[in-house]
């Protein structure tokens, strides 16, 4: 609510991977429909040929900063995948940090106004899959609807190495976005699918 009507930067530290890019897909689709101008940003190129690949295919629309003056009309920060803002260019000063959603190890110190920080999770893109799930169903399968979807449950196969370090929380999220997703632009990606009847299966027996 403190955002809305102001300027959103999302940023990724290090070099893009699928969940960092999943997750601040999902946060900037929580804040469109806040009414809260977002932008995803990073500094470090998308280095992997399926990382690259994932955002070509999608048409991900994310931008390159490599000058501090490039941030200066951002009023507040956001951080997904990462629970630090050290980062690899200078934040401006007036940049007041917002959120911190992650499920690496929490720093010592965290001054954001909203953190959420779950170390017993394969997968950031797994905490932004239940925020979606509570705040904003999937329902309509819109493009935009399919694209986040899609790269939320890349992040998670890719972060749980193809699901073989899942937590329960992992696959509760992943037969959730399952039916959402575009699957052959998934198969195009490169990496291995879990047929959607077993990861539905797997959802209800996590259910019961």
């Amino acid at each position: 609510e403190k955002a809305r009507g102001k300027s959103l930067l999302i940023l990724l530290s290090g070099h893009p991977d699928p969940d960092a890019i999943g997750s601040a897909l999902a946060h900037r689709l929580i804040c469109e429909k806040m009414e809260i101008s977002t932008t995803i940003a990073h500094v470090l190129p998308v280095s992997r040929p399926e990382n690259r690949a994932l955002v070509k295919l999608l048409n991900l629309n994310m931008r390159q900063v490599s000058d501090p003056r490039e941030l200066q009309d951002f009023d507040f920060l956001s951080l997904v995948d990462t629970s630090t803002s050290e980062s690899t260019i200078e934040l401006p000063e007036k940049l007041k940090l917002l959120t911190v959603v992650d499920h690496h190890r929490k720093p010592a110190k965290l001054t954001a106004e909203f953190s959420d920080v779950r170390p017993d999770v394969g997968a950031t893109c797994t905490i932004y899959s239940e925020y979606l799930a509570e705040l904003s169903p999937f329902g309509s399968d819109s493009i935009e609807d399919t694209r986040v979807a899609t790269a939320l449950l890349f992040g998670i196969e890719t972060d749980t190495d193809d699901f073989s370090l899942a937590t329960a929380a992992d696959f509760k999220a992943a037969a959730y976005l399952k039916p959402h997703v575009d699957t052959p632009l998934l198969l195009r990606v490169g990496h291995r699918r879990m047929a959607e009847e077993s990861m539905t299966a797997i959802g209800r027996a996590l259910l019961d």
